[in-house]
């Protein structure tokens, strides 16, 4: 992580239980055997960016449960999306998803967690820490890049206020409500047909829990009635973001951007990325029920939320 004292940008006081820079990640690095990482929830981090009139793939801080503060040390401005919690400027309470211009010397807090897991904090310009493999997402299994430590300082540019003529605040019909349960839309896979109807059945019907295994890596799922007699004689092969595999036991462990690129349990779908990351705001016991999809509805849908944002849905699908 960049720490040189000629620079200047976020001294951290309290780096919070897990806070990690992340952009886009790393489009293209599969091939190579390295997970795509980057932001989990791309809707907050869109929103974020755009507010600030940023490129898209500006690095933000993606913050585990708060509990974070920083110092700034230059002007500049701020949003902060995501879950929503409990957001201090000097002391002062702060509204979520909104510009804010900030000044040298205050110091920034994010307390408590109400609703979802992961706060994202986003600077005009992005932070610019180190960029590994054309990113400077923060992987710590692949030891790319670190978790966010006391005392360090994100390197950010001064900027001038924003114009109070720009939008500066993400109308109240954008801002997820994450208590709702959730219903994750997937689209079959080609080993979608080895699933008996039965199996098929069972996994669409009943409803399911979030396990305590859940982090940037997988979701691990609960359910009451197991899904039995899962073939066992499948190879590892390629598998991306949203691919549900289903283990021997009759587990579903949904795969996160952190995820290997290979895996050797069967899968049943692929769950859509706009989803993806409203799973990623939800944890322990959060209940879930899946629902098929069609690829051209998805396609439809991702490319709608991508033309609002000015990206090109390769990248995204990457």
């Amino acid at each position: 992580m960049n720490n040189k004292d000629s620079k200047k940008g976020l001294k951290i006081i309290k780096p919070g239980f897990f806070s990690l820079i992340q952009d886009e990640g790393r489009v293209g690095s599969r091939k190579y055997g390295i997970t795509i990482s980057g932001v989990l929830d791309k809707h907050a981090y869109y929103w974020g960016n755009f507010l600030l009139k940023n490129d898209n793939n500006c690095a933000s801080l993606e913050l585990l449960w708060g509990g974070c503060e920083f110092k700034s040390q230059i002007n500049t401005t701020i949003v902060a999306t995501g879950a929503d919690t409990e957001f201090f400027i000097n002391n002062k309470k702060m509204p979520m998803w909104q510009v804010i211009n900030i000044c040298k010397n205050d110091i920034l807090t994010f307390g408590r967690v109400l609703s979802g897991i992961r706060v994202y904090l986003s600077i005009a310009g992005g932070f610019l820490t180190d960029i590994y493999f054309n990113s400077r997402s923060a992987n710590i299994r692949e030891h790319l890049g670190d978790k966010l430590q006391e005392s360090d300082t994100l390197i950010c540019k001064e900027y001038k206020n924003y114009n109070k003529n720009d939008c500066i605040a993400t109308p109240a019909r954008y801002i997820p409500d994450y208590k709702k349960p959730l219903n994750l839309r997937i689209l079959p896979t080609f080993s979608f047909n080895d699933f008996t109807a039965t199996q098929k059945e069972l996994f669409f019907k009943q409803e399911w829990e979030v396990s305590k295994l859940c982090d940037r890596v997988a979701y691990q799922l609960i359910g009451e009635d197991q899904i039995k007699n899962i073939p066992d004689n499948f190879i590892s092969e390629p598998m991306i973001a949203g691919s549900v595999q289903i283990t021997q036991d009759g587990t579903p462990i949904i795969m996160m951007n952190d995820s290997p690129t290979i895996g050797g349990y069967p899968k049943i779908g692929t769950v859509v990325s706009l989803d993806l990351a409203k799973l990623a705001q939800t944890t322990t016991n959060h209940k879930i029920h899946f629902q098929p999809m069609r690829i051209k509805e998805s396609q439809q849908e991702l490319s709608i939320f991508l033309q609002f944002f000015n990206r090109d849905i390769r990248v995204s699908q990457q």
